[in-house]
């Protein structure tokens, strides 16, 4: 067996140490990054939401126990979202580490491919004087069509109908007596008209507010649908459109020629209304105080625009 000279055996010792040396500040390094490392991710509970539909979009971040996270804020538009509720984070701490989770409710009003919008989150280690900022991992998802793709079946555009003969002064007669009725039913509705934009104003303000004064002590989910009935009626009779056979885009662009409904006062009953269709036709449940809040946003509008009127005349 061959020995080597203590001196090389000595150099090469040192060697070894070095390199374990060299390995060891590598590894701890490492352990730090990790440690130190902030994670922050979306996720949806339904990976194809119908539309209306509320969708439960979660916020995950991973941090070290002691860092400092500040939450971001979500706004009530959340393109392509309407936020309907943001839940308190509820954290757990684990291991040296925590965990936040904040769920956020939106609904979607329209189909096809989406992403979470862009957020960041920001926070800040223990021991640094500096914050960092971190982008939230998107969640992607789709909103089909209701209309199904496979289906091929050819169908006819209309079913096909027997007419039976009739009689061309049958149908003279009747399209004159149709002519004469529409005729005098437009001369009665312009009369009708005219009397209430001369009498109306002062009678129709008072008793809208009185029937809102009213609504306010109902639960939100009769309440809702019936602050709508209000103003759909108020705005009836004084601009004179079918507002309660209308829906809200169909009313909105029927006021755009109604001078004493300006974009301010559009844009306002447009937030109404869209908050009404939410109870009424998406099952939204709105918070405990909330008709108290829209019975009073309601009735400061019809006031306003009341006042504009007055100003007017």
């Amino acid at each position: 067996m061959i020995q080597q000279p203590p001196r090389r055996q000595g150099c090469q010792e040192k060697i070894k140490g070095f390199y374990i040396l060299i390995l060891c500040f590598v590894l701890s390094g490492t352990v730090v990054h990790s440690q130190g490392e902030v994670r922050a991710v979306f996720s949806v509970n339904k990976g194809a939401p119908l539309i209306g539909e509320p969708v439960r979009v979660t916020l995950t971040i991973d941090a070290p126990a002691d860092a400092v996270v500040m939450l971001p804020d979500f706004p009530l538009e959340w393109p392509p979202f309407m936020v309907t509720g943001v839940s308190p984070a509820v954290v757990t701490e684990a291991g040296g580490r925590k965990t936040l989770h904040q769920e956020i409710t939106a609904i979607l009003w329209q189909i096809g491919d989406f992403e979470t919008p862009e957020t960041w989150i920001e926070y800040a280690l223990s021991g640094s004087p500096e914050s960092f900022r971190i982008a939230v991992e998107p969640a992607f998802f789709t909103v089909p069509s209701v209309l199904n793709p496979n289906d091929l079946t050819l169908r006819p555009l209309k079913p096909p109908l027997a007419l039976p003969y009739v009689s061309p002064w049958l149908l003279l007669g009747s399209t004159l007596i149709l002519v004469g009725a529409a005729f005098g039913a437009g001369r009665w509705l312009r009369r009708r008209r005219t009397v209430h934009t001369v009498q109306m104003p002062e009678d129709v303000v008072s008793r809208t507010l009185r029937e809102l004064q009213g609504i306010s002590t109902l639960p939100a989910s009769r309440a809702y649908p019936l602050v709508g009935d209000a103003l759909r009626k108020y705005v009836e009779e004084q601009a004179g459109v079918p507002a309660e056979e209308m829906t809200t885009e169909e009313l909105l662009a029927a006021l755009q020629a109604q001078p004493r409904f300006g974009e301010p006062h559009r844009h306002e009953l447009r937030r109404i209304l869209e908050r009404v269709d939410l109870v009424k036709f998406a099952q939204y449940q709105p918070e405990a105080d909330s008709t108290r809040k829209l019975v009073q946003a309601a009735a400061r509008w019809i006031e306003t625009t009341a006042a504009r009127d007055d100003k007017a005349a």
